[in-house]
Formats: structure tokens, sequence, C-alpha cells
């Protein structure tokens, strides 16, 4: 049976994403620029979804991503909990938040930064470090870590 959220049943959804040919398990992802593409499946979406990348401690990527969540148009509800879920249970040490927004408009919203901020200080009681929250257009994307509007450390 789904939860119950606003009056609207849905079940917990999880979609394995088909990745470019270069992301595979160890890939590096250093740059906002390479987490961008590794969630290039997401970023044509018409509704909101989002992506979690598992890192080692050398920034590997542990597993192919999965998408942890979509949503509506302009929408997507993240729970802390389904974010890290996979992170502990695989061993993650840091971990990349990437979601798309369908407007084609990558400007964070003030939710996008409220959730980011609640994923730091998550991470940080956990002990899995949240590297950057990154958004994806169709042609686009915007690292929050770079644009300075949420503080990682």
């Amino acid at each position: 049976m789904g939860k119950q959220f606003e009056g609207v049943r849905y079940k917990e959804l999880v979609v394995r994403l088909p990745l470019l040919d270069y992301v595979g398990a160890r890939t590096r992802i250093g740059t906002p620029d390479a987490a961008a593409r590794a969630s290039e499946c997401i970023r044509h979406l018409a509704v909101e979804a989002f992506v979690v990348l598992l890192l080692d401690t050398r920034s590997g990527l542990i597993e192919t991503p999965s998408a942890s969540g979509i949503g509506a148009v302009d929408s997507c509800m993240v729970e802390i909990a389904t974010v890290f879920r996979r992170a502990i249970i695989k061993g993650a040490r840091k971990i990349i938040f990437i979601h798309n927004h369908p407007s084609n408009d990558p400007s964070p919203s003030p939710e996008d930064i409220r959730v980011t901020k609640g994923l730091v200080e998550a991470g940080k009681i956990l002990g899995i470090e949240l590297m950057d929250s990154i958004i994806v257009t169709a042609d686009s994307h915007v690292s929050l870590r770079e644009s300075g509007c949420v503080a990682f450390t």
C-alpha cells in the first residue's frame, strides 16, 4: 500500500537509469560537469526527479545511480532518509544530490536551498559528506556549491 501525502496515494519508486557509456563503477566524479553528465537521463524528463550519486573516499562512483524520487511538473518530494538510505547500505562516504527542473530554468528555488541545507546537516550527523547539489535542465546545470547559495562545510 502506498503512503498518504496531501490526500494523494503514491508508491515509492526506484527506477534504474540508463547512463552514458563512460559512467560505471569507480568512475571518478570530480566536478559538477562530470556529475551532471552522469545524470543525463533526467535532464529531459517532463517531471521533476532526483538522483543520488554514491561516492567512495576518492570520489569514485560506487554503483550505477538510480532515481530515488519522481514527482510532478514543478516539484518532487524529497525525504532526507530516502537520500541517505542507499548511501548507508552501500558504505558511501560522499554523495552528490542531483535533480532536474523541467521548466529549463536552472535557478535554485527557496525549496531547493532548504532541502540542500537539510542534506548538508544530515550528512554531517551520518558522516557522509554532501559534495554538491546540482540542478540540471535540458541544456545547462547549476552547482549550488559553486553558486555559493549554500554552505557545504
